[in-house]
């Protein structure tokens, strides 16, 4: 069943994209891991970007970004909730 808004708010989740046909919102477990919700494809990915190489991660943001050092310069400590939104969104193609 697809979460509320309001639901995941109070887990504390937070809107990366509130765009029609692509809401999306992300919360933080650790430095590395995160979960990303989906919210029109009702679509919860849980990750962790310890489990990718530097090679994976590249690849995963490519259709995005150039480099892991462009998310890093441009999102400073927000880089790897960027980066797992993308792995998310990539997956889901």
């Amino acid at each position: 069943m697809k979460k509320t808004k309001s639901q995941l708010k109070s887990e504390g989740f937070l809107c990366t994209d509130g765009s029609a046909g692509s809401e999306q919102y992300v919360k933080k477990l650790s430095p590395t891991r995160f979960l990303v919700y989906e919210r029109d494809a009702d679509v919860m990915s849980d990750i962790e970007l310890k489990r990718y190489t530097d090679v994976e991660l590249t690849e995963y943001i490519s259709g995005y970004y150039k480099n892991l050092q462009e998310v890093i310069d441009t999102y400073g400590d927000d880089a790897n909730m960027v980066i797992a939104e993308c792995i998310s969104e990539t997956d889901l193609v």
